[in-house]
């Protein structure tokens, strides 16, 4: 399995805010390009700004999975966090 991670920030900055604009039109083009080559194994996976509120956008954008470190670093239940992105992130 073949993956891209799609960060528009400075790595090894947790925390950093979602540029959601520029974030999505970077999901959309690897997207795009998976789908032209045929690259149906492909992850596209946001690694930057992962909430509960934004990963249904993220998803929609062509994202098929997220990297959410700081947000369950700093969530009080790592396990209701994890569920509510879960829901939050189905088409």
């Amino acid at each position: 399995m073949r993956n891209v991670q799609i960060s528009a920030k400075k790595a090894e900055i947790q925390g950093q805010p979602l540029k959601e604009e520029k974030e999505k039109k970077k999901i959309r083009e690897v997207a795009e390009i998976k789908k032209k080559l045929d690259l149906p194994n492909l992850e596209i996976l946001l690694d930057i700004g992962v909430t509960v509120e934004n990963v249904r956008t993220v998803v929609q954008a062509g994202a098929t999975g997220v990297t959410p470190g700081s947000l369950l670093w700093k969530s009080q239940d790592i396990q209701k966090t994890v569920q509510q992105l879960r829901i939050n992130g189905e088409v």
